[in-house]
Parts: structure tokens; C-alpha cells; sequence
């Protein structure tokens, strides 16, 4: 969990690098979104 939030605190600077589709950093951004929104959804489970 605190190692998900290590690799989050680099998330805000790739998600708005530019797109180019098929790219590794294009599939980094998916991956990534995909551990923000998981990461998001632990944070609201914790605070209830």
C-alpha cells in the first residue's frame, strides 16, 4: 500500500505527458490510472 503511494506521487507528471497511442508510456498511463483509481477507492474505504 505505502509502495502504491510511493509510484502515485509520480502519477500527476505522466498522466499529462502527451499521448502517442501504443507507446510504452501510453500503456504506463493506462497502468497508472488504473493504480490512482485503485488508490482512491482504498483512501474512501479507509476513511468510512
Amino acid at each position: 500500500y505505502i509502495l502504491l503511494h510511493k509510484k502515485l506521487q509520480k502519477v500527476p507528471k505522466i498522466i499529462e505527458t502527451p499521448k502517442i497511442p501504443g507507446s510504452q508510456w501510453d500503456n504506463d498511463r493506462k497502468n497508472l490510472a488504473k493504480l490512482r483509481d485503485l488508490y482512491q477507492f482504498h483512501k474512501k474505504k479507509e476513511f468510512k
